[in-house]
Formats: C-alpha cells, sequence, structure tokens
C-alpha cells in the first residue's frame, strides 16, 4: 500500500491525505479487490490518493491486535511526560526491543512511512 504512494510523490503532497475522507463506495471497491487479491485494481486509484489513504487507515484500525500492543500503548503514550529529547530517544528505543518481532517492524516501518508523508507536505 505505502509503495503506491511512493511510486508518484505527489500524493504526498496533496493537503490532508491522511485526513481528508475520500468516497466510501470508492474505499469499500478498493477493499473487495484487494482483499481478493487484485492489486491492479491500484492503477486505476492514481487520482485518488485520498482513498487509498482512508482504505490504508481502516486496514490499521481493523486489526486484532494493534501494532502497540495494549499492554504497551500506555509506556509511549506518556514519552512526552518530564523527558529530555535524549531521554525519549533512549526510552523509545528500550521500548521497541520490548516488542514483538513483527510489531516492531511494522510500528518502523510505518514511522518512516509516516515521516516521509510529513516531509513531503509544502
Amino acid at each position: 500500500m505505502t509503495t503506491f504512494f511512493r511510486l508518484n510523490s505527489e500524493h504526498f503532497k496533496k493537503q490532508g491525505i491522511f485526513r481528508v475522507n475520500g468516497d466510501r463506495s470508492v474505499i469499500e471497491e478498493l477493499g473487495i479487490h484487494l482483499g481478493l487479491g487484485d492489486f491492479s485494481i491500484l492503477k486505476r486509484f492514481v487520482d485518488r490518493p485520498n482513498e487509498v489513504a482512508n482504505f490504508l487507515k481502516e486496514i490499521l484500525r481493523e486489526l486484532t491486535e494493534p501494532v502497540c500492543p495494549f499492554e504497551n500503548y500506555e509506556f509511549f503514550r506518556d514519552l512526552e511526560r518530564n523527558l529530555n529529547p535524549d531521554q525519549k530517544l533512549r526510552k523509545v528505543v528500550q521500548l521497541l526491543r520490548e516488542l514483538p518481532d513483527l510489531n516492531r517492524s511494522t510500528l518502523i516501518y510505518l514511522a518512516r512511512f509516516f515521516h516521509e508523508v510529513s516531509t513531503h507536505h509544502e
């Protein structure tokens, strides 16, 4: 899914790419095709990055176990409290090391992707 955006960096510059809602019926159509393994459907969405972004958000929201497991959530949430930047970085590294491998690699991948999105915004 992230490759869709990386193949056309203009998508990154679209205002509110992950905030603006897309057309619900189009998002559902995208979900059906992708659920069946038809990734060629993404070619038809070149001019509809909001729908693809909305679908990605749905995938993340509907995970049975979130990328950041429930038992770790408050530790990540509380990173802002009374920590200087160096302490925060050390704490993040520690928390990431404690995550299951799949969760850690997914969280790092998503963080890099969302950082990429945020740095392209004009």
